[in-house]
């Protein structure tokens, strides 16, 4: 998915998280839905993917600072964009 070319014409941060989000791979997109939709711990989601709680908090760490840094290029190319009338 080219997520800067799905994220031309965002005007809020929070469609830009949203889009940011689809975007996730798809093993991501599933953790971040246990976590913070299904409002599973990680204790509960370690135990279920067989990882440590250790692996879960660093795979949380990682996804977040992708989703921040895609929301954040998101802005700056709405930012940047020319506008009507080239101005």
């Amino acid at each position: 998915i080219d997520v800067m070319a799905s994220l031309e014409e965002i005007d809020e941060p929070g469609e830009a998280l949203e889009r940011c989000l689809r975007s996730l791979p798809p093993r991501d997109h599933k953790l971040v839905q246990a976590r913070y939709r299904e409002g599973m711990t990680i204790a509960r989601i370690s135990a279920d993917t067989g990882l440590t709680e250790s692996a879960m908090y660093m795979s949380f760490q990682r996804i977040r600072e992708s989703l921040r840094d895609c929301v954040r290029r998101a802005l700056n190319a709405e930012r940047n964009r020319p506008t009507a009338g080239g101005i």
